[in-house]
């Protein structure tokens, strides 16, 4: 055995191993940088999830105001709209017209008063808003999913 420890060449043992010490280095500080790369992507989808929340909650507490009231107030409008102020930083084009949509109706309910007498036009628009919480969970679903992949 003593032999075998004899017989290697330790100059060119320390030479390969320190000809391989610079990839090796280079390899863990790419690893390195790939592991912090994926931890902050993580990190802003965790960021803009809770940002996009609260336009979410916004939306489905402006939504849930009618179908228990079925009715609007100016103050609620006024809360949805501060909700989701950052609607067109947070999203694309589709839940920025979608919330339009939800404010417009919500503004002609609120243009009817409080319920008094049947009106078709209340009926129609808290009919509309009655399927809103469905429409509004798979609309904003796409921003707020999270993969395996991420």
């Amino acid at each position: 055995m003593s032999a075998i420890w004899c017989s290697i060449d330790w100059e060119k043992v320390v030479r390969v191993f320190s000809a391989l010490l610079t990839p090796t280095i280079a390899l863990l500080a790419a690893h390195i940088a790939w592991q912090q790369h994926l931890t902050n992507r993580r990190q802003l989808r965790l960021a803009l999830f809770e940002k996009r929340w609260t336009v979410f909650n916004s939306t489905a507490t402006l939504i849930a105001v009618v179908l228990q009231t079925a009715q609007m107030q100016l103050n609620e409008i006024q809360a949805f709209d501060i909700g989701t102020r950052d609607q067109e930083f947070l999203f694309g084009a589709d839940i920025v017209n979608y919330l339009e949509d939800v404010r417009s109706h919500a503004v002609s309910l609120e243009a009817l008063g409080a319920p008094g007498q049947p009106n078709p036009a209340r009926t129609a628009l808290v009919q509309w808003f009655s399927g809103q919480i469905g429409e509004a969970k798979k609309k904003f679903g796409k921003y707020m999913a999270f993969k395996e992949t991420d």
